[in-house]
């Protein structure tokens, strides 16, 4: 048991593992987006007032050019496919908020998006699941809660109050940029834990500071 926890590694020690992380070539970009998604996501939630469509379609259109961005950068990325159905969906969803429809559909437009995220999401785990990742449950929660937000849309919750639409994206930017952050740094701090350990036949140590 001492042994055990003498292998425990620091508090100075993770946080200095996980800034390592976040700059190191292969997860510069992906850090860089969760980050930003994260910042779209306030930004959501304070213009959420304004119940201006456009505005959340121009957050639309910025949260998936970071998606699409990432996949081009990031080297041997994880789930590229499911990533990029998630880049698609922010496209489309932004395109048709930024054409200013009518307030009767505003609803339906997000409920879509909402829906279409969550499933991408849920199937982006499975995929980082097959892959080896310990931590795909963070993508599984993110898939969740954007269907949670879906459902609570086509039940009528944002009744005449369509600001509130602005505050269900902020808080689904937030939880798909911190589910991102906390993927990335979880999945490689086992480094310090348990270096002998084996994912998808290949050495953990190996795969995370591969850069």
């Amino acid at each position: 048991m001492e042994d055990v926890v003498a292998r425990q590694p620091s508090p100075q020690r993770t946080f200095e593992t996980c800034m390592s992380v976040a700059g190191s070539r292969r997860w510069r970009w992906l850090t860089l987006e969760g980050a930003c998604l994260i910042l779209l996501g306030v930004a959501a939630l304070l213009t959420a007032p304004a119940a201006d469509s456009t505005l959340n379609g121009a957050i639309l259109l910025s949260a998936g050019s970071l998606t699409l961005l990432s996949l081009l950068q990031s080297e041997r990325h994880p789930a590229f496919g499911w990533s990029l159905l998630l880049a698609l969906a922010a496209f489309v969803a932004g395109l048709h908020l930024l054409g200013d429809p009518p307030q009767a559909t505003l609803g339906f437009a997000f409920a879509a998006y909402f829906g279409a995220r969550g499933v991408t999401a849920i199937l982006l785990s499975t995929a980082l699941r097959r892959k080896g990742f310990k931590e795909w449950e963070w993508s599984t929660v993110s898939g969740v809660t954007s269907l949670i937000l879906s459902g609570l849309i086509l039940s009528g919750l944002p009744g005449p109050y369509v600001w509130m639409l602005g505050l269900l994206l902020g808080v689904d930017l937030i939880f798909d940029g911190s589910s991102l952050l906390a993927l990335i740094f979880t999945a490689n701090t086992v480094v310090d834990t348990a270096p002998a350990a084996v994912i998808a036949g290949e050495p953990v140590c190996e795969e995370a500071v591969r850069i």
